[in-house]
């Protein structure tokens, strides 16, 4: 712990340091998933029909048997002109996720999880103007985000929170609950080289640990800006657990065999319930409906 105290350090002193001339307007994405075909299948939909101007998809997935796996290549199947690279992690998640975020070219990445959707359009052109080692541009957060349902508390909008027509602008260290939580693995939009030096220096095994480790880098983005659009483009439905890093995390009672058989009957979620919904918090258990895959 000592020496992952240190290489943080440096990494924060490296990435505070570290000069740039000009960004690039490129905004790439990368997905986590483990044994959620189906759910994977509706966040690729969603994103389909609501996200503009992405450069470039990765999934990095993991699947605890053949029946997922065969699953999860019908999914890469159907999104083959949508995904840029599919990356088992069975070599191991770090050393996977360091070499996606290594070989992209966009200058901005964000990452989300496979039971998100998007429920509003996006065009991440609109946000090239936004300059990540600055501002931390969160597609999750709104003027609607008042509860938290991981501690399953009201929260306020920051104390500094001011909007204009179309953003909303804050301090990370102004918020409370989700709104103090810059390094969140659920759409926050990073500078990448920032985010390489970061995961370098820090010890992971899956995107939990990931996200939890990515915390002790806390004082330095706590002062930086947060910004988001007024309505949130996504939202994140933890109906099941797959997990077992953090087992105090809430979740639904839905199974990942559930869900699979659910696939395998040609059922997909229908993503069109989920768009436009009036969420108050970023979690949000909202039951599935399903309907016949084309």
């Amino acid at each position: 712990m000592i020496c992952e105290k240190k290489s943080v350090s440096a990494a924060i002193n490296k990435i505070s340091s570290m000069e740039y001339s000009s960004l690039n307007d490129k905004t790439s994405c990368i997905i986590f998933t483990k044994d959620r075909p189906l759910q994977l299948y509706a966040l690729l939909k969603s994103l389909s029909l609501k996200l503009k101007d992405l450069d470039e998809l990765h999934i990095i997935y993991n699947a605890q048997n053949s029946d997922f796996k065969i699953a999860y290549d019908e999914v890469f199947n159907s999104f083959q002109n949508k995904i840029s690279e599919t990356h088992n992690d069975e070599s191991g998640f770090k050393d996977t996720l360091l070499k996606v975020v290594s070989k992209i070219s966009s200058d901005r990445i964000f990452f989300l999880v496979d039971d998100i959707l998007f429920i509003r359009e996006l065009d991440l052109n609109r946000l090239t103007e936004i300059n990540p080692r600055e501002i931390i541009f969160s597609l999750r957060l709104g003027e609607n985000i008042k509860y938290c349902y991981m501690l399953d508390k009201p929260q306020k909008l920051p104390g500094d929170f001011k909007k204009t027509s179309e953003f909303g602008e804050w301090t990370w260290s102004q918020g409370k609950y989700d709104w103090k939580y810059p390094l969140s693995v659920d759409g926050h939009i990073f500078f990448r080289k920032d985010i390489l030096e970061m995961i370098k220096a820090i010890e992971f095994k899956a995107p939990n640990t990931l996200e939890s480790r990515l915390q002790s880098y806390n004082r330095y983005f706590l002062k930086k800006r947060g910004k988001c659009a007024l309505k949130p483009s996504i939202f994140n439905n933890p109906c099941n657990k797959v997990q077992t890093e953090i087992p105090c995390n809430r979740f639904g009672q839905l199974t990942s065999a559930q869900l699979l058989e659910k696939w395998n009957e040609g059922m997909e979620i229908d993503v069109y319930k989920f768009f436009d919904i009036k969420n108050r918090g970023v979690h949000e258990e909202k039951e599935l409906q399903f309907v016949k895959r084309a």
